[in-house]
């Protein structure tokens, strides 16, 4: 973030106030809509293409992924970890480690009703990409 400065004019009032930090933002996609697998079940991962990202650094410093919806709904239940991960310059992968747990809490094998749909709002803070 960068800081700036206050300039006043002859009358002590402030005519310029850029004190505050300042941070612009830029949706890149929205609507981005995914399913995800539980660990041990299917296809736990997906791969996005992300314009601009270079490091998990980068990723983390610069890029908000904003949940839109209220999230999938299983009969069981799940224990989840979502997280999104730099691979390479410009792609970024989605994934959720869990493990799938019956109504009393106890593990049991996950199932293809475990899938989580996802949906996205992508946005880029203060980067030009």
């Amino acid at each position: 973030m960068a800081y700036g400065f206050q300039q006043r004019d002859s009358n002590d009032n402030v005519v310029v106030d850029s004190s505050a930090p300042v941070q612009t933002i830029s949706q890149i996609d929205s609507g981005l809509y995914i399913t995800l697998y539980p660990s041990g079940f299917g296809t736990n991962t997906y791969t996005y293409n992300l314009p601009g990202v270079t490091s998990q650094t980068d990723l983390e410093d610069n890029y908000v992924f904003n949940r839109t919806d209220a999230g999938g709904w299983n009969v069981f239940g799940s224990e989840r970890t979502h997280s999104v991960t730099y691979v390479s310059a410009g792609v970024v992968r989605f994934q959720w480690n869990g493990s799938c747990l019956t109504f009393l809490g106890s593990p049991r094998a996950c199932t293809v009703f475990d899938a989580v749909p996802n949906t996205f709002d992508v946005y880029a803070i203060g980067k030009t990409i």
